[in-house]
């Protein structure tokens, strides 16, 4: 016994000094190698050191592993370079191998009780309740120590220590060591059969009771912990915690408010019906007037005087306006004669997608590599490539963001055509990114539009020609901005420094790409309006919602929530995104008239600088 014990504490100790030295000179926090390296260095200490004491030094190769993971713990964690790559790794690690662990010792454990008699199962319990006995005698003799190092513990932490018990990871894990082993040298020793037979089922019996007491955890003392956690006090009340959870999440409103604000800043965000927003962002369906200004004088305070754009709110207040309504409309009601039926935007949709099936690429260009520039042809060439890898970063931004779903076929098509765009540009060829892009959507269109798929969608009730206004709509609003932002990554990084000035050859490439943008602006003009302003206000809903989630992460990861609590939350907004995802219709019918927008716009008490972004020339005195 204490060459299995203390042999591995010792073995697992010098393992765990010698991985603190490689750790140590792995010191450039800078190098993403090291980091790789780091991680490497660990999984393979840990592998080395349970083979050198269970196999080469008889000895305990668990403890061994154990004591090393302590000594690097208690020493070494601050020698990462990279934390979060071993964390997440090792978190990774983790659950992969317990899945294994746990399911081979599933599947042997399944066969062992298959032989147990009424007598074994209450061998089992009577051993469980032994357990737990033997637990919390443990656990209260060492209770004057353990009360007076540290922070300490008090005697309600001490029950639930002593009561709540392991998941049984290790002792499966050593059961299934001592199964294996026992039937390897039974088999190679000169014992008779029948005395291996017994030592197999002694040992059999052994790791029966070990996986029953494991399984015994899981189904008594966990359930159970929660409901000990009150008894003792232990836990925050819940009261409390629910009051602090809730001003949580009255902050994420606020913060999310704000960015709702500065996206309405944005051009592409201006026809916003926010009759959408409330449908699809629930916790913005109760804010009020007041609570929009805060936002915005937040926003206006900070965002510096050089870049600061006033949002356009003009298709938000008169929703939250709470004055005296003269136009005979409650604030809920949906605006009268004005809105066309459902019939008459169908009818106009079916000619956004004509307009969508008529051919905008001449596929001989895309894959033509005889066209050359001939005025300094290299600098432009290297230049849109390195616009090109500047674009591509964009669409990964836009996609976390929430702009780009990652799991659509336009993801694929859009870095798809980004590939063939580098390589014309490699031979010499403008950007061509938007035609190459379109080669793939009207592949998926044509896909989309066979008659095994019209006759599915007709059952099931799903309009296709919404899908593939809302698919284009999303494709070019995407193209669009991912190309001003790429431009302004370039244009910042390629001047001189000191002052904006380009080069001819970089003033090309973005030429080329304002060129690129205007073709897709006017695919864009092509669509219906109602259609375009209600994908515009989906998206902007989408990226919202994404905002909110990662405010919720953010809480977690500070230690601010737990990962329940903001999963929760977590959960709710993804089911409102993909509630967005799946919108089968367009319906305007609760937007208010421009005319009703306008009359309860006139109402506001509001800073006439702010009022003069509000009025745009559609609501000025002329539309009343």
């Amino acid at each position: 016994f204490l060459q299995l014990s203390l042999g591995g504490m010792c073995i697992g100790i010098a393992f765990g000094a010698g991985l603190l030295v490689i750790l140590y000179n792995l010191n450039r926090r800078l190098s993403g190698e090291d980091s790789v390296v780091q991680v490497v260095a660990t999984i393979a200490t840990a592998y080395l050191v349970f083979f050198t004491s269970e196999i080469i030094c008889h000895c305990s190769g668990i403890i061994a592993v154990v004591f090393t993971g302590v000594v690097v713990k208690a020493f070494g964690e601050r020698m990462y370079n990279d934390p979060h790559l071993s964390h997440h790794f090792w978190e990774i690690t983790e659950y992969l191998l317990n899945t294994l662990l746990f399911t081979l010792g599933g599947c042997l454990w399944g066969a062992t009780i298959s032989n147990f008699d009424g007598k074994d199962w209450g061998f089992l319990f009577m051993l469980f309740a032994l357990v737990i006995v033997i637990r919390f005698f443990l656990v209260f003799a060492f209770y004057p120590v353990t009360a007076n190092i540290g922070i300490g513990s008090s005697w309600r932490e001490a029950v639930f220590m002593a009561y709540g018990g392991l998941r049984g990871a290790v002792g499966i894990a050593l059961g299934l060591v001592l199964f294996s082993e026992t039937v390897h040298f039974t088999a190679a020793s000169e014992v008779s059969e029948e005395t291996r037979k017994e030592f197999v089922l002694y040992t059999e019996k052994v790791f029966g009771m070990v996986g029953g007491i494991a399984l015994l955890t899981l189904v008594i003392n966990a359930p159970t912990c929660g409901p000990l956690l009150k008894a003792l006090g232990i836990i925050t009340p819940t009261e409390t915690r629910k009051k602090l959870v809730e001003n949580y999440r009255e902050h994420m409103v606020h913060s999310t408010l704000v960015d709702f604000v500065r996206l309405l800043t944005e051009e592409r965000f201006q026809d916003t019906d926010f009759t959408v927003v409330k449908q699809h962002v629930s916790f913005l369906r109760d804010i009020t007037y007041e609570q929009l200004m805060v936002a915005v004088k937040k926003h206006e305070d900070s965002t510096p005087a050089s870049s600061y754009k006033k949002p356009n709110l003009k298709n938000v207040i008169p929703y939250l306006w709470k004055g005296d309504v003269a136009d005979g409309y409650a604030n809920d009601t949906p605006r009268p004669a004005d809105v066309r039926s459902r019939k008459d935007l169908k009818l106009d949709r079916s000619k956004s997608v004509r307009a969508i099936r008529e051919p905008k690429v001449n596929r001989g260009t895309v894959f033509d590599f005889k066209i050359r520039y001939d005025d300094h042809e290299s600098r432009v060439q290297e230049e849109r490539l390195v616009f090109l890898k500047i674009l591509h970063s964009a669409y990964h931004h836009l996609t976390h963001s929430g702009e780009l779903y990652d799991r659509g076929n336009l993801v694929n098509y859009i870095f798809h055509s980004l590939a063939i765009a580098e390589d014309h540009a490699e031979a010499g060829e403008p950007l061509s990114d938007w035609d190459a892009m379109n080669v793939f959507v009207d592949s998926h269109r044509k896909r989309t539009e066979n008659f095994l798929v019209r006759a599915i969608a007709r059952v099931v009730n799903y309009d296709l020609d919404f899908y593939l206004v809302h698919f284009r709509v999303r494709q070019i609003l995407a193209f669009i901005h991912a190309h001003e932002a790429a431009r302004k990554i370039f244009k910042t990084e390629f001047s001189q420094a000191g002052h904006e000035s380009l080069t001819e050859a970089e003033k090309v490439v973005l030429d080329e790409s304002r060129m690129e943008v205007q073709l897709a602006e006017g695919a864009l003009e092509e669509l219906l309006e109602e259609d375009v302003a209600m994908v515009k206000s989906l998206l902007l809903c989408h990226i919202v919602l994404n905002k909110a989630a990662d405010y919720f992460k953010k809480l977690a990861s500070q230690g601010l929530m737990s990962g329940k609590e903001a999963g929760e939350f977590l959960e709710h907004i993804e089911d409102e995104i993909s509630h967005i995802l799946s919108t089968k219709e367009m319906d305007h019918s609760a937007e208010l008239s421009n005319t009703i927008k306008q009359a309860r716009l006139s109402q506001v008490p509001m800073d006439p600088e702010l009022m003069q972004g509000l009025l745009s020339e559609d609501y000025g005195p002329n539309a009343l």
